[in-house]
């Protein structure tokens, strides 16, 4: 939604992750989704704490906070999912739906010793899930019912 504008390719894929039902759900109110769109991109890409890390999607292994790029926390993936080792804090974070990567526990937040990966596919059909953090990693999660 932050980048639909910049170009066609951006907009393309806003349209194929959600962006023609967020446009219909803004029909009548075009100014409204600016001034959404607009504030979205001006939010951090990350939040700490001094245990945790929460990002959209991933952080490089091996690479300091300070260095990650927003680029990188909104769209890491592949290597991050793979890294068994600590990161220099616990990651919180979404991007990759567990119902795709875990058919046979599609519910369930993907917990790790490094991380934790809440995204249980709310856009497609999942619930949304939530994790109460009182100690490093999730203590407990509660999520959403199930839409038909």
């Amino acid at each position: 939604m932050v980048r639909a504008q910049d170009s066609p390719l951006d907009w393309e894929n806003f349209i194929l992750n959600g962006g023609a039902e967020t446009l219909a759900s803004y029909e009548g109110f075009e100014q409204e989704f600016e001034d959404d769109r607009r504030w979205a991109s001006s939010l951090p890409t990350s939040y700490e704490d001094e245990l945790r890390i929460f990002v959209h999607a991933g952080i490089k292994p091996r690479q300091p906070l300070a260095e990650q790029t927003d680029h990188t926390k909104m769209w890491e993936r592949y290597e991050f999912l793979n890294f068994p080792d600590a990161f220099p804090k616990y990651v919180v974070h979404g991007h990759t739906p567990t119902l795709r990567l875990y058919p046979s526990r599609p519910l369930s937040p993907d917990v790790r010793e490094n991380r934790c990966n809440l995204d249980t596919g709310a856009c497609y059909g999942g619930a949304l899930s939530a994790a109460f953090l009182m100690t490093r990693n999730p203590s407990r999660f509660t999520r959403s019912a199930l839409r038909d």
